[in-house]
Parts: C-alpha cells; sequence; structure tokens
C-alpha cells in the first residue's frame, strides 16, 4: 500500500471513516454492503431515486475505507494504531 500522506475533502474522508468501522465492525463483505446500502438509501432520500448518483460517487472513499478497518481488525490493530499510516 502507498504509504504518502493523502489529502481527502470532507464528503472523502466522512466516506473513509464510515467504510473504516463498517470494516472493522463486520468485516470486509458484510460492512462494505452495509455501508453502500445506507448511502444510497440517504442519497435516495435527500435526492430521489432517479435524481443524484445514488451514491457513487462514494462507493471508492468506502471501499478504501472497508478494506483498512478489515485488515486493521484481522491484525487486532486498536487505539490510535492503524492500517492509515499511524506507527
Amino acid at each position: 500500500m502507498d504509504s504518502s500522506p493523502r489529502t481527502y475533502n470532507a464528503h472523502a474522508l466522512g466516506n473513509v471513516l464510515a467504510g473504516y468501522t463498517g470494516g472493522f465492525l463486520y468485516g470486509k463483505s458484510t460492512g462494505s454492503t452495509l455501508v453502500k446500502a445506507a448511502g444510497i438509501f440517504a442519497n435516495a432520500g435527500d435526492n430521489g431515486w432517479f435524481k443524484g448518483d445514488l451514491d457513487a460517487s462514494s462507493r471508492p472513499y468506502i471501499s478504501l475505507g472497508v478494506t483498512l478497518g478489515a485488515a486493521d481488525a484481522k491484525a487486532n490493530r486498536t487505539g490510535g494504531v492503524c492500517s492509515c499510516g499511524a506507527k
């Protein structure tokens, strides 16, 4: 994984964090499904089913967070030590 620092806007960071939480708590597959489904329903609630992107723009960031969270849970990393680059 690329260890260089990353900069995210609020939208991207929020989705990485949501994905991380889902991946950490429920694993990669279930966490991804839950967080992405929540995003779809929230987007549809805001914009309607036939307007907007149904949260498609968030999915890459959710996927990144889920991957990081699931990896940390599997490696028993907690409390400020994460795969996001903190040592």
